[in-house]
């Protein structure tokens, strides 16, 4: 795996290429979930616990009520299924590329 002109894991240069791989994979990953976000808090991006399609999105998946739901339940929302949700915005991403591939070169 490692190409001997570069050296091991330990060298300088292979760690830094590890990051730059690393660094392209995350930012291309987190457009399409910074995309969802910012579309599913329209109106409400500096306070989305009032965005009413995330409330409803949390009162579907919990049970409790979108009136219910205020800035202290929503960020203990979002603290207790960071995992899930995490999972839940990397499958918009996917289906996401799905939907919209990019176009072959002819």
């Amino acid at each position: 795996m490692w190409d001997s002109r570069i050296g091991g894991p330990d060298c300088p240069a292979a760690l830094s290429f590890m990051y730059l791989l690393a660094l392209y994979g995350y930012h291309a990953l987190m457009r399409y979930k910074l995309r969802f976000l910012w579309n599913a808090t329209k109106g409400h991006r500096l306070a989305p616990w009032r965005s009413p399609y995330l409330l409803w999105r949390i009162e579907t998946y919990t049970g409790v009520k979108m009136k219910q739901i205020g800035f202290v339940e929503f960020w203990e929302f979002i603290w207790r299924e960071r995992r899930e949700l995490w999972g839940f915005l990397k499958w918009t991403g996917e289906m996401e590329r799905w939907v919209n591939p990019k176009p072959k070169n002819s």
